[in-house]
C-alpha cells in the first residue's frame, strides 16, 4: 500500500521534501494492520521515527496546508464546506491507495 500511497501523493503534487510526506507513507504502510485513529497513527509513526507526537502531527499538517492551497484542496472545501483536515487527508489517502477489487 505504501507504493500506491506514494503514487497518489505524487499525483497530488506533494513535494517529497516535506517530512509529512514520509510520515504519510509510514501510515499507509501501517494501515492494513491498524484502524484509522489519528492519535494512534501519529504515536506509532513518532515511535518508528524517533520523533515526538507533535512533530509528526506538524509534519502531516504541512502537507495538509500545502493541499489546501491547491485546486483539489479548494474543491474539497467548496464541496464539504470546511477546509481539508489531518483526518480528511489521511482517510482520503488511504481510500485512494487501497487496492480496488
Amino acid at each position: 500500500m505504501r507504493e500506491r500511497a506514494e503514487q497518489v501523493l505524487r499525483q497530488w503534487g506533494v513535494p517529497r521534501r516535506y517530512v509529512g510526506y514520509t510520515y504519510l507513507l509510514d501510515m499507509a504502510e501501517m494501515f492494513p494492520q491498524e484502524e484509522i485513529c489519528l492519535p494512534r497513527f501519529f504515536g506509532l509513526v513518532a515511535q518508528r521515527r524517533g520523533k515526538g507526537y507533535f512533530q509528526v502531527r506538524k509534519g502531516v499538517g504541512t502537507v495538509v496546508k500545502y493541499l489546501r492551497a491547491t485546486p483539489q484542496g479548494q474543491a474539497w472545501q467548496r464541496e464539504h464546506g470546511v477546509p481539508l483536515s489531518h483526518f480528511d487527508l489521511i482517510a482520503l489517502l488511504m481510500d485512494e491507495a487501497a487496492p480496488k477489487p
